[in-house]
């Protein structure tokens, strides 16, 4: 604050009635103007954007230091869960049958979903928080009393500082191994909380209990199986074409992104008799972007022969195939640059183009 009292006797201010020290008027706009950058500074040391930001909410963080790592895990189990739960719908739903010359196609590889695909998963939290500290002050010079006539001068400044922290996870499943060998774990029916803690309320990927796999997949599945791509084999069977390619020949992705914007500011103002601060833009503003984005590309694995515990020559899923991984890739790069065009969403409000 600017405790500053005018005398009308004496024709100046004072800081107090009791000390009597006197301060010119061209010291006010000095003396207020520091303590408002005072001010500012220290409300933005304790603001966002000066420190590393932490992905998890306060509230999960005061009842659990290992709110980051418990929010990430209970988020990929919630992942899984349900796309265990849409393979094993999609694989009873889809009707469709292919024939090839009047032959009808059957082999493993084209099933719905079969166990020689594999599901690509890219999990990304990114943490924007900024702070900033706009003073600014107009001092007011009486040129002609008579006239009303005067003069004005506005200072200004501005202080701000932008902290981002980005934690991303990719995981590649074999559909096999989402349908049969790990749900043998039973992660999804017996959470182990000594391991993924308390559930966490700072994502809405934890906080829905519906993420929409469970519908998309099995609509996905009818939908790529539905004039199929063509086969490389001459009987009309098997992986499609493309897959060692850059093609992402019967693959399909999923990418769901939640934005979520809180913001804060402070503006105090003074109207002394010749200096005045602004009350726009504010004085103290702080923001925090938290983007949680979850994309999913299923599609022919790549795959190679190898022999089992019987001696048996088998086919083993070693990866996803050069077209989903180029397709998994691609929307990636998109996420990527759709967010750098993304409207930045100024401290104070305004869209910034």
């Amino acid at each position: 604050m600017c405790p500053l009292i005018w005398s009308k006797k004496s024709g100046t201010f004072s800081t107090s009635r009791s000390e009597g020290l006197d301060i010119s008027e061209g010291r006010l706009m000095r003396k207020c103007l520091q303590i408002i950058a005072i001010s500012g500074l220290a409300l933005q040391q304790t603001g966002c954007g000066t420190v590393v930001p932490k992905i998890p909410e306060a509230w999960d963080l005061v009842a659990d230091t290992d709110a980051t790592q418990h929010m990430e895990m209970q988020i990929k189990r919630a992942i899984f869960c349900e796309l265990r739960d849409a393979v094993r719908i999609a694989r009873n739903r889809v009707q469709y049958k292919t024939y090839y010359h009047g032959k009808l196609v059957s082999t493993a590889a084209d099933q719905p979903i079969p166990d020689s695909w594999g599901v690509q998963q890219t999990l990304t939290f990114t943490v924007d928080e900024q702070s900033k500290v706009t003073p600014s002050a107009t001092y007011t010079w009486p040129l002609n009393t008579a006239a009303s006539q005067t003069f004005a001068l506005t200072a200004g400044g501005q202080l701000s500082s932008d902290a981002t922290r980005t934690d991303k996870f990719s995981t590649f499943y074999t559909i096999a191994e989402i349908a049969n060998v790990l749900s043998e774990s039973q992660v999804c029916e017996k959470p182990q909380e000594q391991f993924i803690g308390q559930p966490s309320h700072s994502s809405p990927f934890t906080v829905l209990s519906d993420l929409g796999i469970r519908d998309w997949l099995p609509a996905a599945t009818e939908t790529s199986a539905y004039l199929r791509s063509s086969r490389s084999a001459a009987s009309g069977e098997g992986p499609p074409l493309g897959t060692a390619g850059s093609f992402a020949s019967d693959s399909f992705s999923y990418d769901v992104k939640f934005v979520i914007v809180t913001d804060g500011n402070l503006t105090p103002t003074w109207k002394l008799l010749r200096v005045t601060t602004a009350s726009s833009p504010a004085l103290f503003d702080t923001s925090r972007t938290r983007t949680h984005e979850l994309l999913l590309t299923i599609g022919p694995g790549a795959t190679t022969t190898v022999k089992n515990s019987k001696g048996q020559v088998v086919s083993k899923t070693v990866g996803p195939s050069n077209s989903a991984a180029s397709s998994h890739l691609a929307q990636e790069i998109g996420s990527a640059v759709a967010t750098a065009l993304r409207p930045a969403i100024a401290p104070t409000g305004v869209t910034v183009p």
